[in-house]
Parts: C-alpha cells; sequence; structure tokens
C-alpha cells in the first residue's frame, strides 16, 4: 500500500494510525508538524530509513507505538524526538526482519514499554533523563538459536538496567532475569 503524499504532509493531523497487513510504501518528502500520536502496527517496511524519516518529520510527537514492524533493509531504527513522552516497541518476531538496533534519544520521555526476545534487537538507549515509568517483557525466544548467547544476554540486560537506574517505577518480565 502507498500512503498518499498529501497524508503525510498534513498541516491539521494530530493521530495517525496505521495498522495493516502488507508492505507500506512511505513517499520521499514528509512533514507532519502537529502529529501528536502515531501508531504503527503489523506492516512490512522495504528500508528503515524511510520509518527513520517519518519519524524526524513529526517534531511534536508525544506518543509513539511501534507493533509488529518487519523491515527488509537497513538495520537501525533511530528515535529522536525530544518530545516524546510515551514510548511502546514490540517489534516484529517474524525472524526475517533485517532490524538490529532501536537507537533511542529521548530526553523527554517519561514511560517506556518495550516487548522483545533479547536475542534479536540491541538498543542503545542514550538520553533517558525524564523516565519515570519503565515496563519491559523480554524473552529468551525459541529454539536452539540462542544458545551460547549468556554473555550478549547479560550485556543487553545491564544496558536497560543502568539507564533505568532513575526510574519511579521498573516492571521487568519473569524471563528478564532467569
Amino acid at each position: 500500500m502507498k500512503l498518499p503524499h498529501c497524508l503525510v504532509t498534513s498541516e491539521s493531523l494530530t493521530r495517525l494510525l496505521l495498522d495493516f497487513h502488507g508492505l507500506l510504501v512511505l513517499p520521499d518528502s514528509m512533514n507532519l508538524p502537529r502529529l501528536e500520536s502515531l501508531y504503527l502496527g503489523a506492516f512490512e517496511i522495504d528500508d528503515i530509513k524511510c520509518v527513520n524519516k517519518l519519524l524526524s518529520s513529526c517534531p511534536v510527537l508525544q506518543t509513539l507505538v511501534i507493533k509488529q514492524l518487519c523491515v527488509r533493509a537497513g538495520h537501525e531504527l533511530s528515535v529522536n524526538i525530544c518530545e516524546l513522552k510515551d514510548l511502546e516497541i514490540s517489534p516484529c518476531h517474524c525472524g526475517v526482519s533485517a532490524l538490529r538496533i532501536i537507537k533511542l534519544c529521548t530526553p523527554n520521555l517519561t514511560s517506556f514499554t518495550c516487548e522483545e526476545d533479547y536475542m534479536i534487537n540491541e538498543y542503545c538507549l542514550e538520553t533517558l533523563s525524564s523516565l519515570v515509568a519503565a515496563n519491559v517483557q523480554m524473552t529468551k525466544g525459541v529454539g536452539d538459536t540462542n544458545i551460547g548467547k549468556e554473555d550478549l544476554f547479560l550485556k543487553r540486560i545491564l544496558v536497560f538496567l543502568m539507564a533505568f537506574r532513575i526510574v519511579n517505577e521498573l516492571m521487568l518480565s519473569s524471563d528478564f532475569l532467569q
């Protein structure tokens, strides 16, 4: 599905929900100056650069939900939004997504929720100084692909724990510390 250019250059749109199965094609230029809430769910995208461009076109975005986004090319999702307050991420567990790094630079983020197979993606948590609540549900995944990766798991746990040392509310899944 190709999104019409007029949709991603709307001067009045404040909330956008994109939730469908199939390939999404985004226009080259995007500008959503008033968008405050964005939900991206259950679709495929050719290149993560398109999503990064979409996110950078939303300067006042306060709520972002990314669920089951399958990326065909590109490996780094960059969420660099100063006004973002609430972030929920549940990446694709399809096994074919090229996404490997999720980089957050969100100085005003107050709430972070993440459902993740801890061996799939690496998180770079740069600026989370305003974080109040974090809910991380990391699972070990399925199959033999995670055998022998305990050191990687420990490193990724430490990244989260260091970033969350200032939060008031912290929820960790049962698999997180096993």
